[in-house]
């Protein structure tokens, strides 16, 4: 693991126990059974997580913050993508 590595685990282990990666998870809409299989590990460790009843460790703990990474840019770019929507429909509606 490289040194860069050790802060994405250590974001993902905080996402994971302040409750922020699952809030992400849920505002996607994505399922535990979709996410696990992504990090190499079982919807139920992952659930665990969550819970944080278990701390991501190792080479999953790495692939989980690299995941929440991804997903949380995603997230801020599809919030992007609706506004400018909501701005077209704005304009179209007073435009009219």
């Amino acid at each position: 693991m490289e040194p860069s590595d050790l802060i994405t685990v250590a974001k993902a282990r905080a996402a994971a126990k302040d409750g922020s990666a699952r809030a992400l998870r849920k505002r996607l809409g994505l399922t535990l059974a979709e996410m696990a299989p992504l990090v190499g590990v079982s919807a139920a460790a992952m659930a665990m997580w969550e819970r944080g009843e278990r701390v991501p460790r190792g080479l999953p703990a790495l692939r989980y913050g690299q995941l929440l990474a991804s997903l949380a840019a995603a997230a801020v770019s599809l919030a992007g993508d609706l506004a400018n929507l909501l701005t077209k429909r704005t304009q179209a509606v007073t435009a009219r």
